[in-house]
């Protein structure tokens, strides 16, 4: 396992990755030391705690694949809501009316509300309102 390996600082390293380098040896050293004491436990105590650690790691590697299947889950699940809102707010919005649109002329000519359609009441109000 690569992460399990030591390191050597390289040649000309500056201080920051030569305690960088140190800090990750003086960890796999602590890892090494564990797995020689687990691989050769000299009393009972410790044959019960690496019994009881491998089956932790089994529970554990158990819990994880259900958490992380439902996560992936969740995220599918996430992504439709986000898709399902993107289009509920989109679908009742019409494009702005640009300067040359019929709505816009026949708005712009006719002073009388009343005659509006309406969309075109609409659009004026979400335009007054500055929406």
């Amino acid at each position: 396992m690569p992460w399990a390996r030591y390191r050597q600082a390289p040649e000309g390293a500056t201080p920051e990755q030569s305690a960088e380098v140190q800090k990750h040896n003086a960890y796999v050293a602590q890892l090494e030391a564990k797995f020689n004491q687990a691989l050769w436990p000299t009393d009972a105590k410790t044959r019960a705690e690496v019994a009881a650690a491998a089956t932790l790691s089994h529970v554990l590697t158990a819990q994880l694949r259900t958490e992380q299947a439902v996560k992936s889950q969740l995220e599918a699940r996430l992504k439709a809501l986000e898709q399902e809102n993107s289009q509920l707010k989109m679908a009742g919005r019409t494009p702005k009316p640009s300067a040359n649109s019929t709505s816009n002329k026949i708005t712009a000519q006719s002073s009388d509300r009343w005659k509006m359609s309406a969309s075109d009441a609409i659009d004026m109000g979400l335009d007054e309102a500055g929406v």
